[in-house]
């Protein structure tokens, strides 16, 4: 645990050949300079478990060689901006346990680098990405609650293309209607969380 404080530098991410920026687990606040989200240099951001408010800007479409960003354990709010279905390359993004809201956006599914998205211990609510299937790099899904969350309806058919799924946990949410028998298809997969939803039907054998 770092003891660093006070607000980010909006000047730092002006060293050109700077690419990786690791400040997790210190006690930085306040907004994530809008510089920052826009940085096309940086490949890694890690500022988890720190207490950074504000909103995710729609300039982060900008960040075009992000490949890692981990904004876990602060204090994030607002929506999920649609731009972030430019990042590409983006292959970890883990927003989880912050105050996020709103949908997730469809635009999510043309991240078709991404291999890990957590998103669970927010506030968001809708449902998966009809497509998410396009993401074949996933391997990890959360978007768990809680308790009592608000991402529901039916999993897309889409999702069932998701082959390279090892993990998976939807638990405490608003998803309705069964599991397609395609799930048996989904050889990786090892954990499967559905608790705490409304799905009925017939487990596939």
């Amino acid at each position: 645990w770092g003891s660093l404080s006070g607000t980010l530098p909006a000047d730092l991410v002006d060293l050109q050949h700077l690419v990786n920026i690791e400040m997790q687990y210190n006690d930085f606040s306040g907004p994530i300079p809008d510089k920052w989200w826009g940085a096309r240099h940086l490949t890694r951001l890690n500022l988890a478990a720190n207490k950074c408010s504000g909103t995710i800007s729609d300039k982060i479409s900008e960040a075009v060689d992000m490949r890692s960003l981990y904004l876990q354990s602060n204090e994030l709010s607002g929506s999920l901006p649609a731009t972030m279905g430019a990042l590409t390359n983006l292959a970890f993004l883990y927003l989880n346990k912050n105050s996020l809201t709103g949908s997730i956006p469809e635009e999510f599914s043309n991240m078709n680098g991404l291999e890990q998205l957590r998103l669970q211990k927010n506030d968001l609510n809708g449902t998966l990405p009809q497509g998410i299937g396009n993401l074949q790099l996933l391997s990890e899904l959360r978007v768990q609650s809680q308790l009592n969350g608000n991402i529901g309806g039916n999993i897309p058919d889409s999702f069932y293309d998701l082959i390279e799924l090892d993990r998976f946990d939807i638990s405490n949410n608003k998803f309705t209607g069964p599991l397609d028998i395609r799930i048996g298809g989904m050889i990786n997969l090892f954990e499967l969380r559905l608790a705490g939803n409304s799905m009925d039907g017939v487990l596939p054998s």
